[in-house]
């Protein structure tokens, strides 16, 4: 799974864990929110290292930011090339699965329901295979 796939698996779980679903959805969808973290560590650690290498700075070597407080960038292909680089790392993680009969719980009245962006994860990296 690259990197950039689990950044955007990773924002869809943080929702997920704030909707009122099954126990046992949610369960496993925390379970799987925590295996990110280190990931996520990791990336924003390498991504920080990135903005500091490239940012502008001004005489005095610090960082120029522009109004809405983002780091300005020097070489902007240089930092685009190495971030795509950073991002299309392969990084295996392994996912617990949710079964399908718990998933189609979802859709009882009592629970939240799941946008389309959602479901597409879950089925993508987290829904039990039947066969």
């Amino acid at each position: 799974m690259k990197l950039k796939d689990i950044i955007d698996c990773n924002e869809s779980l943080k929702a997920l864990k704030d909707k009122r679903l099954p126990i046992s959805v949610s369960l496993i969808i925390s379970r799987n929110f925590k295996k990110l973290a280190p990931v996520m560590e990791d990336y924003e650690e390498k991504r920080s290292l990135l903005i500091q290498r490239y940012a502008k700075r001004d005489e005095n070597g610090e960082m120029i930011t522009h109004k809405n407080d983002s780091v300005q960038i020097g070489d902007p292909d240089a930092f685009i090339r190495e971030m795509d680089e950073l991002t299309s790392t392969e990084i295996e993680v392994i996912f617990d699965k949710i079964p399908q009969v718990s998933l189609d719980r979802c859709e009882e009245e009592k629970y939240d329901r799941l946008t389309v962006d959602e479901v597409g994860v879950i089925d993508e990296y987290m829904l039990e295979d039947d066969s």
